[in-house]
């Protein structure tokens, strides 16, 4: 069974390591040290999230009992970043990415949030096509940025 949680500090070893071996995987790099600087902010989620009025959740598959997707919203200037959604892809259409977006959805209604942003690599076709079903609109100035 899969539950979307809220981030808790009991996790959050095992959220970056599901983000770092997920972005290995999907951008087929072998250099862990590279994803290690750019995950810094997994760190501290407490402090880099959810103290600016973020949120982190994640999907947890409890048969497994491991993590199997996050989402999170990092607050910037009052500007709102859709960051780390990612689904491992041994559970890929099963709408845990519609589950765990929902979820946030939902969250972040209360928070005001006028406007979303979220860059995407070009390679990540799947991701551009969720987001623009989701109502997202690529920026044409900005490939890769969602709007």
């Amino acid at each position: 069974m899969i539950k979307v949680l809220n981030f808790n500090e009991i996790m959050q070893k095992e959220i970056k390591d599901f983000v770092i071996d997920n972005m290995i995987h999907e951008l087929n790099v072998k250099d862990n040290d590279c994803f290690f600087k750019i995950t810094k902010d997994l760190d501290n989620i407490e402090k880099n999230y959810i103290q600016s009025g973020g949120e982190v959740l994640f999907a947890y598959d409890t048969n497994c009992k491991k993590v199997v997707g996050t989402i999170a919203i990092k607050m910037e200037n009052d500007l709102a970043i859709l960051k780390r959604f990612y689904v491992s892809q041994n559970y890929r259409n099963q709408k845990i990415g519609y589950l765990l977006y929902n979820t946030l959805e939902q969250k972040i209604k209360s928070k005001n949030i006028s406007q979303m942003y979220l860059t995407s690599g070009k390679e990540l076709i799947n991701a551009h096509k969720f987001y623009k079903r989701n109502g997202w609109i690529e920026d044409s100035n900005n490939p890769g940025i969602f709007i």
